[in-house]
């Protein structure tokens, strides 16, 4: 009987190439069975299908070609790990794959060990026209049965201070064919459960889940949600970092202390175990010709008219250096200083005097911040009043209106910096705000609010991470420690700056030098490996260009090989339909002959 494919009985003149998937979403269990060991056991039934002389290509979907050569000669050592936490694409691994063959072969065929996540066959048609004339196998990797995956984590806080509550939500996806009850998912800081829940979720169902806590220090905290064992073990925990930097250093600048009273007042009511900032006063002359922002956070100014130009020098470098410059005007101040010699700061109008009796009320509901607005939310904003002001230019960059179309706060991101600009200034000719109780947490809340890290550039598991901003990285030996213990070396870039090619596995990453970590980061498993869909047989057969011979049990895989390439033997089963056609014709006979007697 003719083959499923068209083949030429010659092993020299045949090139046969063996992909296998090893992405995060081929690992786990699979209808209870080890999926590592079906992808094991189907490559070695695969080689058995193949000459000693035949020339053999053997890929991995993250890595790509492993072993180019003949079959004869492939290390008896083996060759490589069924599985990685990476991602990958099949088509790029197809054109390597074309990309090594060097001569013309007249048998050309493909395996694919897969479980068929569309995320790795993204296109319409892998491998374009060229596998059309390949003789196509694909063996099919049971699906998971039970399986949850934690496919995000997020903290809703825009800033994350101390001693204040922070809401951390979590995604939940049932990834497996049934439906999963009762499954414990807890919440970790720095190897301390601080919340947990109970999870029922359907077949594809998806939800969130919150949590809250509270930090009392300083510091980069290293959080994990966890859920409890099953399928698949590696999508069971998301990493993320939460960093509230351990000391501010701020620099308060005014025509004379007495006009920093309260914001100074505010300061030291947070500050009261000198933990959270270490705060340093200048007058106006020290601030022209004096200052040193070498090694400041924060450089807060009230009252200040005039900037000379190393103050205004000192100020550029220290907004390149990610600072932080707050400005308010002073107590008798009718005009903002000038700021025009900062790129994108607009000059304030004339200050607004309504007047012993007459005030204006500060609209908190337009506050464009989501954690000022939240700090505020509940409070009497009606008794938070403005008795003189000064009308910024409201825009993008506003944080704060007073009624509909003037602006009281601005924040604007000048080089790495920001820069808020103030429209009132922090004193009772001004405003009431500061004898109200929502004046201290709104300091809080001010100096944190761009030094926070929450969730930053978390990386997914393969992609390269750079390391910027380590001055005189080129003359220092960094290493990179990987969450199983390895330390590597890194490549340096350039003067100030190193790079990892790519993370192989989820956790947090650190980076070392003399012993110390200088730089840390969360890495989890891409999302599109846990949640993407698999393909029907039917969909992978146009995926393939038709002709596409699919496998759902490796066991037989030799023998269903070797009937797809030369066909099936009738001869066999035509003898046996005769014998037994004969032995009942005998039967019959006897029987009907015993009768006749």
């Amino acid at each position: 009987m003719q083959s499923f494919f068209s083949w030429v009985d010659e092993p020299e003149s045949t090139f046969s190439a063996i992909v296998i998937d090893d992405t995060f979403s081929t690992g786990g269990m699979g209808e209870l069975i080890d999926r590592k060991n079906v992808k094991e056991n189907a490559f070695k039934n695969i080689l058995k299908t193949i000459d000693e002389t035949a020339m053999i290509n053997i890929s991995t979907t993250s890595a790509g070609i492993i072993y180019h050569g003949l079959k004869k000669d492939i290390p008896a050592t083996g060759l490589l790990d069924m599985e990685s936490y990476q991602t990958g694409q099949f088509d790029d691994v197809f054109g390597q794959i074309l990309r090594s063959m060097e001569e013309e072969y007249i048998n050309h065929e493909i395996f694919v060990i897969s479980d068929g996540q569309i995320s790795n066959f993204y296109k319409d048609e892998v491998g374009s026209s060229s596998l059309s004339n390949w003789n196509k196998y694909f063996i099919k990797l049971p699906k998971l049965n039970r399986n949850l995956a934690i496919t995000n984590v997020n903290v809703e806080n825009e800033v994350v201070v101390t001693n204040l509550p922070i809401t951390i939500q979590a995604t939940v996806s049932n990834t497996g064919s049934v439906k999963v009850e009762n499954i414990l998912l807890q919440l970790f800081f720095d190897g301390i459960s601080v919340g947990q829940q109970v999870v029922t979720l359907d077949v594809s169902e998806s939800s969130t889940f919150k949590f809250q806590t509270a930090f009392h220090s300083t510091g980069l905290k290293q959080g994990v949600v966890e859920l409890q064992t099953d399928d698949q073990i590696g999508d069971n925990s998301f990493y993320f970092q939460v960093d509230i930097p351990r000391k501010l250093n701020i620099i308060l600048a005014s025509k004379n202390y007495g006009e920093m009273l309260f914001i100074l007042n505010a300061m030291n009511s947070l500050n009261k175990d000198g933990e959270l900032f270490s705060v340093k006063q200048i007058d106006d002359q020290e601030f022209k010709y004096n200052m040193d922002l070498r090694d400041q956070d924060i450089l807060i100014i009230q009252g200040i008219d005039e900037f000379s130009t190393l103050s205004q020098n000192q100020i550029k470098d220290f907004l390149n250096r990610r600072g932080h410059l707050i400005v308010f005007p002073g107590r008798d101040d009718e005009n903002l200083p000038d700021l025009t010699w900062l790129d994108k700061i607009e000059r304030g109008s004339s200050r607004i005097n309504l007047g012993h009796d007459s005030f204006q009320l500060m609209n908190f509901s337009n506050l464009e911040s989501e954690a000022f607005s939240s700090l505020f939310m509940g409070t009497k904003k009606r008794d938070v009043k403005l008795f003189s002001f000064i009308p910024l230019l409201a825009g993008d960059n506003t944080r704060l209106m007073v009624g509909s179309e003037m602006s009281i706060w601005n924040r604007q991101q000048i080089s790495a910096g920001i820069v808020d600009v103030f429209g009132v200034s922090m004193d009772l000719n001004w405003t009431n705000f500061p004898l109200m109780g929502d004046y201290i947490p709104f300091w809080h809340m001010l100096l944190y609010s761009t030094t926070d890290k929450i969730n930053e550039e978390n990386l997914n598991v393969g992609s390269p991470w750079s390391i910027s901003n380590v001055p005189g990285i080129s003359g220092k030996i960094l290493s990179h420690i990987s969450p199983d213990g390895r330390a590597s070396l890194l490549q340096i870039q350039s003067e100030n700056d190193a790079v990892i090619n790519d993370v192989k596995i989820p956790g947090f990453h650190q980076i070392m030098e003399s012993g110390s970590v200088i730089n840390e980061r969360a890495v989890n498993i891409p999302e599109s490996e846990m949640i993407s869909p698999y393909l029907s047989d039917d969909e992978l057969n146009d995926r393939f260009s038709g002709n596409l011979f699919i496998i759902d049990d490796s066991k037989s895989l030799d023998d269903l090989v070797v009937s797809a390439r030369t066909g099936f033997e009738l001869w066999k089963w035509f003898l046996i339909l005769f014998s037994i056609l004969l032995i009942t014709e005998m039967v019959i006979a006897n029987v009907y002959g015993s009768k006749k007697l």
